[in-house]
Order: C-alpha cells, then sequence, then structure tokens
C-alpha cells in the first residue's frame, strides 16, 4: 500500500502508517531483508517529506544493511535508493547511474510498481550532466505507456511535466508549453500535488525568461501555496530554478513566496548537504556581493566555489553559467585572454541548451575574429555590459513605478 500510495501520488500522509505495521511485523518475526526494504521506503519518504538529514541518514544506514545481507535480489531492488540518495546531495552523475541501473532492472522484473519516480528522477539527472537525448526517451516512453495504464494515469502526467522542464530548459519553449500546460490538466484531474507544483514552478520560469517577472511571480505564488493547502510543506527541491526566481524576486523586492524568504534559503543551502544546490546558491552570492560594489577578487573567489561544487555534481548548465559570471569578473579586470578562453569553455558546457543562457553581451568573445591580444570588447558590447552594470544598481528601485513614469 505504501508503494501505491507513493506511485499515485496520492494520499502520501498515509504512507507512515503502512511502514509503522510493516515495521512492527518485521521485527517481530525477525525479518532482516523485510526490515531492510522497510528502511529504504522510509529513508525515500524523509526525502519526499524534505527531512533531508533524516533522508541521508536512514538510507545511508538501511544501504549498508542491504550490502551486509549480501541478498543479490534486494540489492538490485536498493539501485533506485542509492540514487536517491546521491540526488540529495546532488551528485547527478552518481544519481543517474543508479537510476539507469534501476530502470534497467525493472525490466526484468514482472512487477512494474517498482520505482515510479525513478524515470522522472533519472531524466533530471541526465538533463543536469548533459545526457539530453536520454532523458528526453526516457520520459517519452514513460509518458506514454502511463497513459495507457489505467493505475498509473496519475504518474503519466508526472512524467510529462519533468519533460516539460527539460524542454524549456533546451530552448524549445513552444513544445515545453504545450506540454507543460497539458501535465498540469492532467495533474489537476488525478490530484497529483507534485507534478502541479513542477507545471506550475516550470511555467512561472518560462515567464521569467520572458521577462514577465509579475506573472512569473504570481505563478510561483500560486504554485507553493496550493502545495501548502494541500499538505505538502516544501522544504527541499531539486530544481535551481526555483532558486533563480527566488534570486529574481528579491532582487526586486518583491514579497516573500510563502515560506521562502531568499536569505533564509541561501542560508540553508549554503550550509547544506546537497552540493549542487550549494554551487548554484554561490553564484548568486556572487552576483550579490557585485551589485553591492563588493571587490572582484572576494567576488571570484566566491565563484570558484561555485564552479568546484557544480563541477563535482555534474550540471554542466550551472557550471556554465558561473563560468560566464567569472568571465565578467575577468573583463573587468581587462584579461580579455583568460575571458575568451573561459567563455569558450561555457559555451561548449551550453551545448543543447538554450541559446538564451548565453549573453548577447559576451558573445564577441567566443567570434573566430576576436583577438584578445590585440583587441578589446566592440563599442557595442562595452556599451551593453556598462548597462548591465547600470541595471545593478537600479536593480533595487521598485522598476514598475519606474517604467510608469516614462508611458
Amino acid at each position: 500500500m505504501s508503494q501505491i500510495r507513493y506511485c499515485l501520488g496520492k494520499k502520501l500522509g498515509e504512507i507512515p502508517d503502512y511502514l509503522g505495521q510493516a515495521r512492527y511485523i518485521a521485527e517481530k518475526l525477525g525479518d532482516k531483508r523485510s526490515l531492510a526494504i522497510i528502511g529504504l521506503h522510509l529513508g525515500r519518504l524523509y526525502y519526499l517529506g524534505a527531512k533531508i538529514s533524516d533522508a541521508a541518514s536512514t538510507l545511508s544506514l538501511w544501504l549498508e544493511a542491504v550490502e551486509e545481507l549480501g541478498d543479490k535480489d534486494i540489492q538490485l531492488r536498493a539501485a533506485e535508493f542509492h540514487g536517491i540518495f546521491y540526488y540529495i546531495q546532488g551528485m547527478h552523475i552518481e544519481a543517474a547511474e543508479y537510476f539507469d541501473m534501476a530502470i534497467q532492472n525493472e525490466k526484468k522484473w514482472a512487477n512494474n510498481l517498482i520505482s515510479p519516480l525513478t524515470p522522472a528522477f533519472f531524466s533530471f539527472s541526465a538533463t543536469c550532466i548533459g545526457q539530453l537525448n536520454r532523458a528526453i526517451g526516457v520520459l517519452e516512453s514513460n509518458w506514454r505507456w502511463a497513459r495507457q495504464e489505467k493505475h498509473y494515469k496519475s504518474m503519466a502526467s508526472h512524467y510529462q511535466a519533468t519533460l516539460g522542464y527539460v524542454l524549456l530548459i533546451m530552448g524549445e519553449k513552444e513544445k515545453a508549453g504545450t506540454h507543460l500546460t497539458e501535465a498540469l490538466k492532467e495533474a489537476h484531474l488525478h490530484q497529483n500535488i507534485l507534478a502541479i507544483l513542477l507545471c506550475q514552478l516550470a511555467l512561472a520560469y518560462s515567464k521569467y525568461l520572458e521577462n514577465n517577472i509579475k506573472t512569473a511571480y504570481q505563478l510561483t505564488v500560486e504554485a507553493i501555496t496550493y502545495a501548502n493547502e494541500s499538505g505538502i510543506k516544501i522544504r527541499h527541491y531539486p530544481l535551481p530554478i526555483f532558486l533563480e526566481l527566488l534570486y529574481e524576486f528579491d532582487r526586486l523586492h518583491y514579497d516573500p513566496v510563502p515560506q521562502f524568504e531568499f536569505k533564509s534559503e541561501m542560508h540553508k543551502l549554503l550550509n547544506g548537504p546537497n552540493i549542487h544546490l550549494k554551487g548554484v546558491a554561490l553564484r548568486f552570492q556572487g552576483k550579490a556581493m557585485v551589485a553591492k560594489g563588493e571587490d572582484d577578487d572576494q567576488v571570484y573567489a566566491t565563484l570558484m566555489m561555485s564552479k568546484d561544487y557544480l563541477t563535482r555534481s555534474g550540471d554542466t548548465l550551472e557550471l556554465a553559467r558561473t563560468r560566464l559570471e567569472m568571465v565578467k569578473v575577468m573583463i573587468r579586470r581587462q584579461d580579455f585572454d583568460s575571458a575568451k578562453k573561459l567563455s569558450l569553455k561555457a559555451w561548449k558546457g551550453l551545448s543543447g541548451f538554450g541559446s538564451f543562457f548565453f549573453p548577447d553581451t559576451l558573445l564577441f568573445l567566443i567570434k573566430p575574429n576576436f583577438k584578445s591580444e590585440t583587441q578589446h570588447p566592440p563599442p557595442v558590447a562595452k556599451a551593453n555590459i556598462l548597462l548591465q552594470d547600470l541595471r545593478k544598481l537600479t536593480s533595487y528601485l521598485d522598476t514598475d513605478t519606474l517604467l510608469k513614469k516614462f508611458n
């Protein structure tokens, strides 16, 4: 019953009772194998409940127990939980490897009830490490399959929502919008709260990319409010786009998203176990330091820490974005040779993702005819960089009010 609730994304609050009853019986019988399985399910439940420390320690404990049992079957079934263990820490190279193993193992078993969210987890990790085609392939096949299965229609909306998110950051905005809109409708129909949340946040990010911050903010607040009212308290999230939205809302002085005050989130992530989100948070910290006019050496040191964490996490997109912030520091230092080399690395890291992630103001660096030894940024590029700096100086103004004065 615990697995059924997890699969359907419904009545997740009933899972602890089922696990508690199963654990009581297993302890009375001295069934170590069942206890290990229950322990892994409990660790996954802690993750869904955003009890990250409890999830990590519980999964670590029972994964060790699985190894000690030496039971090949249970070791194969533990692949998903190994994946979650690394997923929690933002280590997407290892997470993708174990989730892929779980997907392959799943094909060998007749009961497909196992690991319903594993394709979505795998696809997110695969997207992070640049395996975009594989991510899309897994999501599309599972989405089409789930639509045909009576008991899995709820999961179909989750697969489609994740597919929409992947397409969005690849720059396929029209396709992404179609999938996200359809998935949101299906998720509401089947009351899949997690799928609804994912759809709404992805749609909010889409509006953010269009520079429609007001609508992005409204959609984000609606998403979190709906989740809270549905009994889902979101204290942890794997999507860096959510932190990016919080950063932008804070920068423009919007009211905090309910339960997600930006500075508190930054403190939590910078002191948390997830190296992926920590790397992203450090980049935003570096950007905030620039806006405050802090020393470039300190800014660069912060961005270097961001780069190191993101390298370990395997996220090629976020690593490239941090490198682009480092390039801006190099330009301010007039170190165009280093800026050119690092911008080319960033460009390579963005391969397959939306071109909008590479700022127009830095495109001159990757042009074949730009020679850093003898040339400076073209006048238009220098003007755009200056404009960006001016925008930072005015970023804390009420931009809506300011713009109205010119209308």
